[in-house]
């Protein structure tokens, strides 16, 4: 059954209404992807390392975040390399175990591992090194998203201090002072923790989402109107802990790290419009395992209302880095000699329940 933007926005904001259950339950969402553009890099490709981040600027070109040379390259919607910013180092126009990246007016802000973030402009001189004055914070892997002039919000953060934190994300200012925190974790979250990694993505009217690598839930809440929820989505726990890990979890560390072709690992999460969150997430194959390739593993998107709310999954063509409203950015290739990106629109189609 198709239907209209208008329709389909009022069906999904009455799902938000329906409290009982993490899936509506009188109709499915289909996802469908459409690709729009293929974009294959055209200069010195063999020299680009691992794609940790990629962002999309205003105009659709798009800067990649190189974690293994240290570098920022900005290409075009052609592939066109356009400037490359920064090297690998320790020197303040250089970087070193950089987390993620974000992008705000002229400014590029990257965080790197356990040191602060580092500030450049869009010409690519290094105009700032923020540190976070609260010592007892440390960044670690997850993301930067910078919102307004002063405003950064960071999932790539970790109270050091504290045991046990159930610290999620934070606010800071540009002065590196903590303005907000975003405290919760999933239930049972820590016990069978891999990886701490949480990613995060906030919108014009800051509202914010975080997920956890290792569990179905999810926070969404509101700087201006101070508030913020935990979904649970325990229905879908199984995706992320297998019930071998879940009956052994004291056990050999080498068979649990087997289960990370069983087990799925949240990645990235975006907002596609006013209603509707996605969030990627993706598990090992032979093939990833073998070529060290973070696009060949298997990706899906999930979709949710804004108020955790589970409406369905599409599968994915490769590595999802960022959307433009409905315009996915995906990473189709990392192989060496094909360095290859592109742009999907998603669309949906809403299906009864109980329709053959």
């Amino acid at each position: 059954m198709k239907t209209n933007l208008l329709h389909f926005l009022a069906l999904i904001c009455f799902c938000g209404c329906q409290a009982s259950s993490s899936r509506a339950p009188y109709l499915n969402v289909i996802a469908h992807l459409d690709k729009v553009k293929c974009i294959g890099l055209q200069e010195n490709i063999k020299t680009v390392g691992k794609v940790l981040h990629a962002r999309l600027t205003d105009s659709l070109s798009f800067y990649i975040l190189d974690s293994q040379g240290g570098r920022i390259i900005l290409y075009d919607t052609s592939g066109a390399q356009r400037k490359v910013i920064s090297r690998y180092g320790d020197g303040p126009s250089e970087l070193k175990d950089v987390l993620s990246l974000a992008l705000h007016g002229e400014k590029i802000f990257i965080p790197e591992y356990y040191r602060g973030i580092k500030v450049f402009t869009a010409e690519g001189t290094a105009s700032k090194h923020i540190l976070i004055q609260d010592k007892n914070f440390v960044l670690v892997s997850g993301d930067i998203e910078a919102v307004g002039d002063n405003i950064l919000f960071l999932t790539c953060v970790w109270d050091g201090k504290v045991k046990d934190s159930k610290l999620a994300a934070v606010f800071i200012d540009t002065a590196g002072d903590v303005k907000e925190k975003v405290v919760g974790y999933p239930r049972e979250y820590s016990q069978f923790l891999l990886t701490g990694r949480k990613c995060g993505a906030i919108r014009g009217d800051c509202t914010f989402a975080v997920c956890f690598a290792q569990s179905p839930a999810l926070i969404i809440g509101s700087l201006k109107e101070k508030n913020q929820k935990l979904i649970d989505c325990v229905d879908r726990q199984k995706l992320y802990i297998s019930p071998k890990r879940r009956a052994d979890s004291g056990g050999n560390e080498q068979e649990m790290w087997k289960l990370l072709k069983e087990e799925w690992l949240n990645y990235r999460i975006v907002f596609l419009n006013d209603t509707l969150i996605a969030r990627a997430r993706c598990r090992e194959t032979d093939e990833s395992i073998r070529l060290k390739s973070l696009v060949l593993r298997q990706n899906s998107l999930d979709i949710f209302t804004l108020t955790g709310h589970f409406l369905g999954e599409v599968q994915l063509p490769g590595r999802l880095h960022d959307a433009c409203q409905d315009l996915l950015f995906i990473e189709e290739s990392d192989a060496p000699e094909n360095r290859q990106f592109g742009f999907y629109k998603i669309t949906f189609q809403l299906q009864l329940a109980n329709a053959q």
